[in-house]
């Protein structure tokens, strides 16, 4: 672990370099004690039902309702600076979120399923919802609940949607204010109600 914390801090040391910001030993030794209590602050908030990988980091104050099962992996991030980070999960259902993965203000509720994948960045006001909670229309025969799945690399930005039984492709975007509500092909950018393809990444 200490080790782990020592090469995060070298590379914040690098960062804070190349932004020109000072990064001397005053610098360094605060942002060791941060790093400290946000692995302490993931500890706290993610305790029940929760199998947490290495150095995963809270910063704020999420609200984490866990009835199910949380697996995260290692370097995980949930921030809730811009907008309060919120987590539901209910009895039977698991979430699962991959390495080095950043969650900043986001909503997800997992009825079922939500599996979302490593290096994966999801931005404030985004919700990420498994369940509809009652059918639409009535005599409707469609499951109002469908497992979601965001491969690695992608990046959802502020303000979007993802809907039950989606499956986002790896290394896609999905841009501002988006409602996805079909799977998005890998390595594309897609946006707009209900979001559309705008272009390949490739």
């Amino acid at each position: 672990m200490l080790k782990s914390l020592y090469l995060k801090l070298k590379e914040k040391q690098a960062k804070l370099i190349r932004d020109g910001e000072p990064a001397g030993m005053f610098s360094i030794v605060k942002l060791a004690f941060s790093g400290v209590v946000q692995v302490l602050l993931g500890r706290w908030y993610f305790t029940k039902r929760t199998t947490s990988g290495r150095l995963m980091m809270v910063k704020g104050r999420p609200l984490v309702q866990n009835y199910g099962d949380i697996k995260l992996g290692d370097h995980v991030k949930i921030w809730s600076i811009i907008q309060q980070s919120k987590l539901f999960v209910k009895r039977n259902a698991c979430l699962k979120i991959g390495a080095n993965s950043f969650i900043n203000g986001a909503h997800i509720s997992v009825s079922e399923s939500v599996t979302i994948g490593s290096n994966v960045n999801i931005g404030p006001y985004s919700v990420i919802i498994d369940d509809d909670f009652h059918p639409v229309g009535s005599g409707s025969g469609e499951s109002y609940k469908k497992p979601i799945v965001i491969e690695d690399d992608v990046w959802i930005t502020m303000n979007c949607m993802i809907m039950k039984g989606v499956r986002i492709g790896k290394g896609s975007v999905v841009a501002a204010g988006a409602v996805v509500t079909k799977d998005v092909p890998p390595n594309t950018l897609v946006g707009g109600v209900p979001a559309k393809v705008i272009r390949d990444l490739n």
